[in-house]
């Protein structure tokens, strides 16, 4: 019997806090044999999205003056 592939879509408020909150979830997902994740981010987070081995994508715009702590 084949197994469903899942095709799961993180798109996250790209600010650290919101980002490191998915990361475990994601890492857990991506080890399942049956899941693929595709995560959308800006490129400041790329790394650390990548370390989980979910498939990065940017987002196609998004203006960082919106990630100013000021």
């Amino acid at each position: 019997m084949k197994k469903t592939k899942f095709k799961i879509l993180f798109l996250v408020i790209p600010y650290y806090g919101h980002v490191n909150a998915t990361l475990a979830l994601v890492d857990e997902l991506v080890n399942r044999q049956n899941v693929n994740v595709i995560y959308y981010g800006i490129n400041l987070h790329k790394e650390m999205i990548e370390k989980t081995k979910a498939e990065f994508r940017e987002f196609p715009y998004y203006p960082l003056k919106y990630l100013s702590h000021k």
